[in-house]
């Protein structure tokens, strides 16, 4: 029995052929299907793992982020903190230094003319220095000398007396020394030194009491001062 010129083995053949053909191109067709399968979970995988990887990005950068925000707030804070504690430090100094000056001032120099009644050999002691503290204000290393202009300048001229002990009077501590001032220097008067309760060193010059630095000497003190008297201060300093 034949159809189309084939008997029913080669139509059994071609079955079969076409068979395998088919189920070749099924098994195909799930390898490309699991293939794409497979290749489309590794992309997602893949895209998950690149999301996650970049989201741990952003959160490390804001926390990192955070953290120097918060480090600059800090510094700032402590900045602040640094600069608030300096400034009432700076304020704290100047009112004690302010106040130091004040009490400084209460020490006074008086000089009036008359000598000793004992005067010493070789001195004509003409004047008598009276430097006055109060009793609540305690100075030491108080000396005298007089100053007077020469050549132009400020010279320095010893008293030609040590002075006496402290003396109490009234509320006032009172050291008394005699003075050899010739008549003809120009423009004499006393200088005083001295130290506070604190350490401080200053000096009395008509009428400026002025605080300097300890190794300061009696010419650089007396020129500073008389300076300041004959010219004022100048705009980016305080008056004494």
């Amino acid at each position: 029995m034949s159809f189309l010129g084939l008997d029913l083995i080669e139509w059994t053949a071609i079955a079969a052929i076409g068979g395998l053909a088919l189920a070749a191109a099924t098994t195909a067709a799930i390898f490309v299907a699991v293939h794409v399968a497979r290749t489309d979970r590794e992309r997602d995988d893949t895209q998950r793992e690149q999301d996650r990887r970049w989201d741990s990005d952003r959160r490390k950068e804001d926390r990192d982020r955070d953290d120097q925000l918060r480090r600059e707030e800090r510094e700032r804070d402590d900045r602040l903190r640094r600069e608030d504690r300096d400034e009432w430090e700076r304020r704290l100094r100047a009112e004690q230094h302010d106040r130091e000056d004040y009490e400084a001032r209460q020490v006074t120099v008086e000089v009036t003319r008359g000598g000793p009644q004992n005067p010493s050999p070789g001195h004509d002691l003409n004047h008598r220095i009276i430097i006055s503290a109060p009793v609540t204000y305690p100075i030491k290393q108080a000396d005298a000398q007089i100053a007077h202009q020469a050549n132009g300048g400020i010279a320095i001229r010893s008293t030609g007396h040590a002075g006496d002990q402290p003396v109490t009077e009234q509320g006032s501590s009172n050291i008394r020394m005699w003075a050899d001032i010739p008549d003809q220097l120009y423009q004499p008067a006393p200088i005083v030194r001295f130290v506070d309760r604190h350490g401080n060193l200053y000096y009395v010059y008509r009428q400026q009491t002025w605080r300097f630095p300890q190794n300061t000497d009696w010419i650089a003190a007396a020129t500073q001062i008389d300076q300041w008297i004959r010219t004022g201060p100048r705009p980016d300093e305080p008056s004494a």
